[in-house]
């Protein structure tokens, strides 16, 4: 999943209008939009101005609660392991 990817079904999941106000002229948004379409994460309604898209509440809820189940990443310190001491006599 690429970035865009992850806030478009973010959006979808947390706000009930259209990503963008519905402009999905930029080809990787369209692509997206369509994908989660045929994945079944998103689905098109009607509204009076045109095609609308809804997201799939169960769906979308589980692929949001494995997003926030990530961990983030901590910082850790090590010691190096020490040059082999045959391959320095070379």
């Amino acid at each position: 999943m690429t970035p865009l990817e992850i806030e478009i079904l973010m959006h979808y999941y947390t706000r009930g209008l259209d990503y963008r106000n519905g402009d999905f002229t930029g080809p990787a948004v369209r692509d997206a939009i369509d994908r989660f379409v045929d994945l079944g994460l998103l689905y098109a309604g009607e509204d009076t101005e045109g095609p609308e898209y809804i997201g799939n509440r169960k769906a979308l809820a589980v692929y949001v609660n494995a997003i926030c189940s990530v961990p983030l990443p901590v910082l850790t310190w090590a010691i190096p392991q020490p040059p082999n001491q045959e391959q320095e006599k070379r």
